[in-house]
């Protein structure tokens, strides 16, 4: 048999747990409330699976995490930091793509879908292009985040830019020509060198800026 003082306590802590189940959603509601998500796509629009999708936030406390694509080509954060991130996407046989800044402010959601274009072919040592693959170090660390730039001597041509992964790799793939290789990080790591790469072929690099 209850009291009063029972009775009221029993209902009232009732209608505080049914009201706290309400705020929270579930199953599909709660992916929906992703703050970060999208596809990876080929070029004809078929879903990339298990590719590595990477955010890195720029500024403030450090938070990297990081997942792969589902069969449909999906990926999805559902709880980040706010702030501005890097978001990078990787799968073999593609060439790397990524973003920034991508900014995430609770409680908006964000959808950024990656197209993928696949790596030049070279089966048999043939190349239509001339192709730098390499990494980045610095202070006997991998480098993330650097900006690699190639800027070409011999031919009024814009840059062709890319961004080291997490690893402090980079791949470039870009005509024929002798070019000027740059990195520029506003961490203060700078450094310039040139390489010819006048004939088709793949040129492997490892960058080590000398400690300032």
């Amino acid at each position: 048999m209850h009291t009063p003082l029972t009775s009221f306590c029993y209902k009232g802590c009732l209608a505080a747990l049914l009201a706290a189940v309400a705020l929270f959603p579930r199953g599909a509601e709660a992916q929906d409330r992703a703050a970060l998500s999208g596809h990876v796509i080929d070029t004809l629009g078929r879903p990339i699976w298990l590719a590595t999708v990477s955010v890195n936030k720029l500024s403030g406390d450090r938070f990297v995490q990081s997942q792969q694509t589902n069969r449909e080509g999906q990926f999805s954060f559902d709880a980040l930091p706010d702030g501005d991130y890097l978001v990078e996407t990787e799968s073999k046989g593609f060439v790397s793509e990524s973003l920034k800044p991508i900014r995430v402010v609770f409680p908006s959601q964000v959808r950024r879908d990656f197209r993928l274009e696949v790596a030049p072919a070279n089966e048999g040592g043939i190349y239509t292009s001339s192709e730098l693959v390499g990494e980045l170090f610095w202070h006997g660390d991998r480098f993330a985040r650097a900006n690699v730039c190639l800027t070409r001597t011999d031919a009024p041509e814009p840059p062709h830019c890319t961004v080291t992964n997490r690893l402090g790799q980079y791949f470039l793939s870009v005509p024929p020509g002798t070019y000027d290789v740059s990195i520029d990080d506003s961490r203060g790591l700078k450094a310039k060198h040139r390489i010819d790469m006048s004939r088709p072929d793949q040129y492997r690099n490892k960058i080590t800026p000398e400690t300032r």
